[in-house]
């Protein structure tokens, strides 16, 4: 045990073959160097994805929207914002209570629209210096 985390051991595995062991420690460290497992470490960084990667709200709409991540109802609501600030804010109002399998698809959007500094950023691999 160290750093205080709980080390919790789970098995998967068939009849007599203990086939993959993980703890919580291993969790945290895959989430740090890959896929985020919740919408935490997006939410954290939220401001820093709109002011400092600029990130297009209107192209990552659109690639949202046609993945299906939102609703017709919410891609208008979402539409009918002014301000791309506020705009920014309302779609990730409604993006960030997503089911969590939304986040794979939310991270493909980022690399189809060229954005893989920020992908990168967010799974941990990158820093980011202004």
């Amino acid at each position: 045990m160290g750093h205080g985390i709980p080390r919790i051991r789970l098995f998967i595995g068939l009849p007599a073959l203990c086939l993959f062991m993980l703890s919580a420690t291993d969790v945290l460290q895959a989430e740090r160097n890959g896929t985020p497992k919740t919408w935490d470490t997006i939410r954290q960084h939220r401001r820093r994805i709109r002011d400092d990667f600029n990130l297009d709200v209107d192209e990552l709409l659109r690639f949202l929207s046609d993945k299906k991540v939102f609703t017709h109802n919410e891609e208008k609501i979402i539409r009918r914002v002014d301000d791309l600030s506020e705009r920014f804010d309302k779609l990730f109002d409604i993006l960030l209570v997503k089911n969590l399998d939304m986040i794979p698809l939310f991270l493909e959007a980022l690399s189809a629209m060229g954005r893989n500094d920020l992908r990168m950023f967010l799974q941990g691999m990158r820093d980011f210096h202004p």
